[in-house]
């Protein structure tokens, strides 16, 4: 679906050699031209049609510290990053 509009299309194809170029970004065509927007909410769309469901996973608190001590090891050490 891409390579026909690309190729089909002489806007999609500017806009494909502006991006290739590095003379615009994508987030920058699509923030200037809303039917870039509404063409990249419909392959979007499409492609989440496509994908299986994955069960949702329950995030952590970003505030709560995974150390009981309020994050500090045992001996004054700091958590490892991760």
């Amino acid at each position: 679906m891409f390579h026909a509009a690309v190729t089909g299309l002489r806007p999609a194809w500017r806009a494909f050699a502006k991006i290739t170029r590095g003379q615009a970004t994508l987030a920058d065509l699509v923030r200037a031209h809303p039917v870039a927007r509404r063409a990249l909410d419909a392959f979007d769309r499409a492609e989440a049609s496509r994908r299986p469901r994955r069960p949702s996973r329950r995030r952590r608190s970003a505030t709560r510290s995974r150390w009981p001590n309020g994050g500090e090891e045992s001996g004054g050490a700091a958590p490892p990053s991760s």
